[in-house]
């Protein structure tokens, strides 16, 4: 039986997971529980069914550990971490040599949107508080909202705008076709953390190698 051809869709390293990235990911995952400075790598492949092979060969060849696995028909998602920087990225190396890949074959990400709602009201951060699983929107915070695609990418986002800014992280998802980060916090703080993430983001998106 021929094996499957195996596309990349997203390949994001951080250097240096943020303390509420951090909290937001072990609350979700169901594996080994990433923490604050601690590097990190998000993949994405296409099939779904080859995610297991991704994470065979990069627990075999490093010591970096799993967070999150998502196993889709179409999309798999991976995301693994370890405290030593240079672990990370020799796991990333040996998946995609192992695949025949190159980070510049990635789906190259694009921001679709990107929305600034100022002063929100008691009953709107209610309605979002409902549905998130990251820090409480209060009563007149700025609320950033910020969609992308692919969808993995919003880890970078999220992360680096915690990193530049003293946002509050209310919620990124990261799977699906639309991946979205929200943000709030003073109009100052949401406005910077704006600029901040769009400038990595595009600095990230030209990149060659990761």
């Amino acid at each position: 039986m021929k094996e499957n051809q195996v596309s990349l869709r997203s390949f994001v390293y951080l250097d240096k997971i943020q303390p509420q990235f951090a909290a937001f990911v072990a609350k979700l995952c169901r594996a080994d529980i990433p923490v604050a400075g601690q590097a990190s790598l998000l993949i994405e492949i296409q099939p779904g069914i080859e995610i297991n092979r991704v994470a065979d060969v990069a627990m075999k060849t490093t010591d970096v550990r799993p967070a999150i696995e998502i196993e889709e028909r179409e999309y798999g998602i991976i995301e693994l971490h370890h405290s030593d920087q240079e672990e990370v990225r020799y796991a990333g190396q040996a998946v995609l040599e192992e695949f025949g890949l190159s980070f510049a074959e990635r789906v190259r990400p694009e921001i679709l949107a990107t929305r600034v709602i100022d002063r929100v009201t008691p009953y709107h951060a209610q309605v979002v508080n409902n549905d998130f699983d990251g820090n409480l929107l209060l009563e007149g915070d700025s609320l950033l909202i910020i969609e992308l695609e692919p969808a993995v990418n919003a880890a970078l986002l999220a992360n680096e705008a915690e990193k530049a800014t003293g946002v509050k992280l209310i919620h990124f998802r990261l799977r699906g076709r639309y991946g979205r980060v929200y943000l709030a916090g003073s109009e100052d703080e949401t406005r910077a953390a704006r600029d901040a993430v769009l400038l990595q983001f595009e600095s990230f998106r030209n990149r060659r190698q990761f």
